[in-house]
């Protein structure tokens, strides 16, 4: 399903030509100052939902180990082209990040996966990115992310707060340039609590 015309045709827009500008140079420069600003660790990254690695290029600069996981084995091909670490799946043994970078994947979950990934996955940090609806099981806002049939998880800014809260994060909402809380976007930053 994620395969290369996934990619080139159904991704909001041409993922692989935005993919080549400043956009993800941009967005990862202005997330890890954020981090820095508020003291948080960002050492070690996990970009879950990966693609074609552009993100996880973006910091490469900023942290001493980043990975990647994404089930399209068409991108994760295209990452190891690029001598990125990626795999299919989180590695359970191995699931401690300083920030795990989760945008635009979480809605393209089962809610069953999603409560498996937060159940396995140990991150002081989460970055997300995630489109919302008025109402639980409604419409999304934007009318962008009704194009995309390989979303499943149609929740309310609400409704993710207070599964976040289940796992111990509070959500702080961000408004940087490249990613930001909208009316139709719940993007933030979520803490995990002592």
């Amino acid at each position: 399903m994620y395969d290369e015309a996934y990619y080139r045709t159904n991704n909001y827009e041409n993922y692989l030509v935005r993919g080549k500008g400043p956009h993800y140079k941009i967005m990862a420069d202005e997330i890890v100052a954020l981090l820095k600003m508020l003291g948080r660790p960002h050492e070690t990254a996990l970009d879950f939902g990966c693609a074609v690695g552009f993100f996880m290029e973006a910091l490469q600069p900023h942290v001493k180990n980043v990975c990647g996981v994404d089930i399209s084995p068409w991108a994760r091909s295209e990452c190891e082209k690029k001598g990125l670490q990626v795999s299919e799946t989180v590695d359970k043994e191995n699931a401690f990040y300083d920030v795990v970078y989760a945008l635009d994947v979480l809605e393209h979950m089962t809610v069953e996966s999603l409560e498996d990934f937060f159940t396995v996955i140990e991150a002081e940090t989460i970055v997300y990115k995630i489109p919302v609806c008025h109402v639980t099981g409604g419409k999304y806002v934007l009318e962008c992310a009704e194009v995309d049939p390989t979303h499943q998880i149609r929740w309310t800014k609400q409704d993710w707060r207070v599964f976040f809260d289940s796992y111990g994060y509070v959500c702080l909402d961000v408004n940087l340039s490249k990613i930001y809380s909208s009316e139709g976007g719940f993007c933030g930053i979520a803490i995990k609590q002592a």
